[in-house]
């Protein structure tokens, strides 16, 4: 039997990708493109400053847009237009129509909801119509991905996470380690500036979330790009 089950997203997920996220981390509106913003201390001030509230990414600009791929049999997007319009589109990666439920909004907070969709991966994209003015924005807080699994027995569905210790980590490259309160309470952390550094893990399992931060400043803009090995045994 198939079991449904949701996962959310938020808007500084990296499986998330902007277009374009605006050059200025520290710029007080959205009008060059995506930009953080938090509910109650807005925009940050500095770089790196802690934000306070929920965590969105605001755009002003007009053509602006965000995209998620997915595997699963739906998806909701929320957050809020302010004097604004946006088009959203959904691409099957094995093709086909499958047909399923589409909610175009806004509606309340709800910008956009997919469901009822054939299972398969997918690739949703929502693109801002704005007056390109910091008045009219899209705001983007989360996205909740529904998926299934098949199961023959629910009493076989365990799910076990493990939190991985730094020493099962191979570093390569000129890292530096650091203890930050703030970034890593309970733990030592790693920072590279070197391009071409790498950081490599190997585990038995069917899934790997990878924790921490960069520099979003606009002459730095770090990137990072991630790579999954399947070794059959």
């Amino acid at each position: 039997m198939a079991v449904a089950f949701q996962l959310g997203i938020g808007s500084t997920s990296p499986t998330i990708t902007y277009h374009p996220f605006s050059p200025n981390v520290i710029a007080q509106d959205a009008t060059s493109g995506w930009t953080t913003y938090f509910t109650n201390s807005g925009f940050p001030s500095t770089p790196g400053q802690a934000g306070d509230g929920t965590g969105l990414q605001i755009s002003s600009e007009n053509g602006s847009f965000f995209s998620i791929t997915w595997f699963g049999i739906g998806i909701d997007l929320y957050g809020n237009a302010t004097l604004a319009a946006f088009e959203v589109s959904l691409d099957r990666k094995n093709g086909g129509s499958g047909s399923g439920d589409v909610m175009v909004g806004p509606s309340s907070n709800l910008l956009a909801s997919f469901s009822n969709l054939p299972l398969d991966t997918y690739t949703v994209t929502l693109t801002a119509n704005t007056s390109s003015s910091p008045s009219s924005f899209i705001a983007f807080e989360r996205a909740v991905i529904t998926s299934a699994v098949e199961v023959a027995n629910l009493n076989d569905l365990t799910v076990q996470s493990v939190t991985v210790d730094n020493a099962m980590i191979v570093y390569e490259g000129l890292w530096s380690t650091f203890q930050s309160t703030v970034i890593a309470p309970e733990s030592q952390f790693h920072v590279t500036d070197q391009l071409g550094d790498t950081a490599q893990l190997t585990f038995n399992g069917t899934a790997v979330s990878v924790f921490g931060l960069r520099d979003t400043i606009a002459v730095h803009m770090g990137r990072r790009r991630c790579v999954v090995l399947h070794h059959w045994t």
